[in-house]
């Protein structure tokens, strides 16, 4: 295993070989499944991924790591990302094989989710950020190694998610000024509100 400092954050480097899977799994943790991809911890310091059908395995060592939750595939299966001890988002580039920590809270800090959440197309990722003296939702692309801040607190909105096949993200019963959404402009990211009603609307 390699260690890099690109910035703020360490990118660790994995280089995982595929080894023969085991028959039945001691999935003690956590486990999700997507388009044939299961990813858990096996036991401590332990990720697998497994390729569906496939008799191969993939073992990623993550130091001191003893709890993870949260995981969630990308649609294309390139990143997973997962959080451990309810403390740090990590993302797993499974093509290069590349381990790097999107963002930690600090041992203090009250125990939070970050509900990420992938778009359509894969290229963003949406969660909510604890790093501040209020929850805010933010957007992490992979491509660009960065996250970025959407205008909000989390308690403008009682829930968030993106639109289907675009790059839309809907709030909600959301509370703040919609002309701060409106006037949000990021990649060709949207935001809109709306409120129960017309989501079940929309839906029917």
């Amino acid at each position: 295993m390699k260690q890099l400092m690109l910035g703020c954050c360490a990118m660790i480097l994995v280089f995982p070989a595929w080894v023969s899977a085991v028959t039945q799994t001691d999935n003690h943790y956590a486990a999700n499944k997507s388009n044939g991809y299961i990813a858990y911890m096996s036991e401590p310091e332990t990720l697998v991924i497994e390729q569906g059908n496939s008799t191969l395995k993939r073992e990623v060592h993550l130091p001191r790591v003893h709890q993870a939750a949260e995981f969630s595939w990308s649609n294309d299966n390139r990143y997973l990302t997962f959080t451990t001890h309810k403390q740090h988002l990590w993302l797993y580039d499974l093509h290069l094989a590349t381990l790097r920590l999107i963002e930690s809270m600090p041992s203090t800090a009250p125990e939070s989710k970050y509900s990420p959440q992938w778009s359509n197309a894969g290229n963003w990722l949406l969660f909510i950020s604890h790093n501040q003296t209020e929850a805010r939702p933010r957007v992490y692309s992979p491509l660009r190694k960065h996250s970025y801040a959407l205008p909000m607190s989390a308690d403008d909105f009682s829930h968030i998610a993106w639109a289907n096949h675009s790059n839309e993200i809907t709030l909600l019963d959301f509370v703040g000024k919609r002309e701060r959404l409106a006037s949000f402009k990021l990649f060709g990211i949207t935001l809109t509100a709306t409120d129960a009603r017309s989501l079940m609307a929309l839906k029917n």
